[in-house]
């Protein structure tokens, strides 16, 4: 499956082409890698999203980011929001990186796995760019599309496929959110 986002920045047209299918070989997009003894857990089911990004700006035109929050509830954790970023950049002193990739048409990847039970997982995952390219901490949506999957009681997964949104909905549903996760950035 693929989905197709249509998006306009800095007066040039833009997509953003979104794949879906799921996880039955982790080994073969990175798990091993992760540095995780993952043991004899079945990843089936889990859903494997790659968004890449097609834009005929060139140079600081094409800075873009891909921008991902999570809302996730589990017995262990309760209720979740997440700006979800890459753990390399979690605990710096001073570093306020809200985006899971950033550059020149950047890529998104996820291939997320709770093996618990009873889990309900979203993602609402914004492709953003900031007006002036790089110059000032401002954040803008193009285009966003969301996407998850669920854990029954019985462990059960159910993967949801990407569908996309309305941009200006779906950002203004965690707007205040990701502004309270990055107090450096302004969220238009």
């Amino acid at each position: 499956m693929i989905l197709t986002l249509d998006f306009v920045l800095h007066g040039q047209a833009g997509t953003a082409s979104v794949t879906h299918r799921l996880n039955d070989q982790p080994a073969a997009v990175g798990f091993d890698l992760l540095g995780i003894d993952f043991g004899d857990l079945d990843f089936s089911g889990f859903p494997v999203v790659e968004a890449t990004t097609s834009y005929e700006g060139q140079g600081y035109r094409a800075l873009m980011g891909w921008l991902q929050v999570v809302r996730y509830t589990s017995p262990n954790d309760g209720e979740m929001f997440i700006v979800d970023t890459g753990p390399q950049f979690r605990g710096i002193a001073g570093m306020d990186f809200p985006f899971l990739s950033w550059g020149m048409r950047p890529t998104l990847f996820d291939a997320p796995a709770i093996v618990e039970s009873s889990v309900d997982w979203w993602a609402d995952s914004f492709l953003v760019a900031t007006p002036d390219a790089l110059m000032t901490p401002i954040i803008e949506p193009l285009c966003a599309f969301r996407w998850g999957y669920a854990v029954d009681d019985d462990g059960v997964v159910t993967s949801r496929p990407p569908r996309a949104r309305p941009t200006a909905e779906a950002w203004a549903e965690v707007r205040d959110g990701v502004q309270k996760l990055h107090p450096g950035w302004t969220l238009r």
